[in-house]
């Protein structure tokens, strides 16, 4: 076995990576920038090179890879809604050569990271699950559905497996704040530095929290997955904005500044993610509640905000 991760050194590649070095899983990272030798972890090769290049695509990616990990997004949420033109391109076409590569020199499995809070849009009941219609409301959303049936359709052409992981709201270690995306880093890094938060809404807004390394033992068990399949990964527990920012003035031991401002257009009132399907398909289930989680969480803050 052979993984290429696209997009490696990221939040969720980082810890990916991790697991896959401690499976003594032959690891390849490709990263856009030069990778600074502090961050390289022992046991991964890394390659660099713009993703949405085809010539880069076959530098590095040929029959001898195995299984191809689609961890890239240029874009969040807010950002993909005021320039979608930027998202398309910048995503969904690179998604599709990357896909239509991957089949043509024989990839065996592509894992695509879509979001869990975007693609199901609103919906009444209170706990989604796969069988439920994606209707996302933000063009985020909708390029990420886009990518997941172009993977779909490309795995039918080429004969390839593909799985597609539904991710709810991850937080922990090394998710960067610059991105403007991960409730849990940006409002632990704001209380710690004494600065105001900003809350859209009335902070009622219900959310999925699940822990980095939660998600990464989801990636390795797909990993070894015979068949394809869409899959949510989430603690299936609803926590309000409220109460999360409670949680965490707790675990920090500081009173939080807010500020409430309007909702925006393109938030849904909950977002709470069903994972019985992953339980059942690959007997994965997380283990690390929000209070361990925040505590690991802040252990790492305070030693990059000292």
């Amino acid at each position: 076995m052979k993984i290429m991760l696209i997009g490696g050194t990221g939040f969720l590649g980082r810890a990916f990576s991790k697991y896959l070095v401690d499976s003594s899983i032959e690891t390849l990272v490709l990263s856009r920038n030069e990778v600074a030798s502090r961050d390289r972890m022992l046991g991964v090769t890394y390659c660099m090179g713009d993703w949405s290049s085809l010539d880069v695509l076959r530098s590095y990616i040929d029959k001898s890879i195995t299984h191809v990990v689609h961890l890239v997004s240029t874009t969040v949420p807010s950002t993909a809604e005021l320039d979608p033109d930027y998202d398309i391109e910048s995503n969904l076409l690179p998604s599709i050569q990357l896909f239509r590569h991957c089949g043509a020199v024989g990839v065996k499995r592509v894992i695509f990271t879509s979001s869990g809070g975007t693609v199901y849009g609103p919906h009444e009941t209170m706990l989604l699950d796969e069988s439920l219609c994606t209707n996302p409301i933000c063009s985020y959303g909708v390029v990420k559905v886009a990518i997941e049936n172009y993977l779909k359709y490309f795995s039918k052409k080429y004969c390839f497996n593909y799985t597609v992981l539904r991710i709810s709201n991850p937080y922990g270690p090394f998710q960067s704040i610059e991105r403007k995306q991960g409730i849990v880093g940006i409002f632990m890094r704001s209380i710690l530095q004494g600065e105001e938060i900003k809350i859209f809404g009335d902070g009622s807004a219900v959310r999925d929290y699940i822990y980095v390394d939660d998600v990464a033992s989801a990636f390795l068990k797909v990993v070894e997955l015979s068949s394809s399949g869409v899959f949510n990964i989430g603690s299936s527990i609803g926590v309000s904005i409220n109460k999360l920012l409670y949680e965490i003035e707790k675990v920090c031991g500081v009173k939080a500044r807010m500020v409430y401002v309007p909702i925006r257009g393109y938030d849904v009132s909950s977002v709470v993610l069903s994972s019985s399907l992953a339980k059942s398909s690959f007997s994965w289930a997380p283990e690390i509640d929000l209070s361990e989680g925040l505590k690991r969480t802040l252990i790492w803050c305070k030693n990059i905000t000292n």
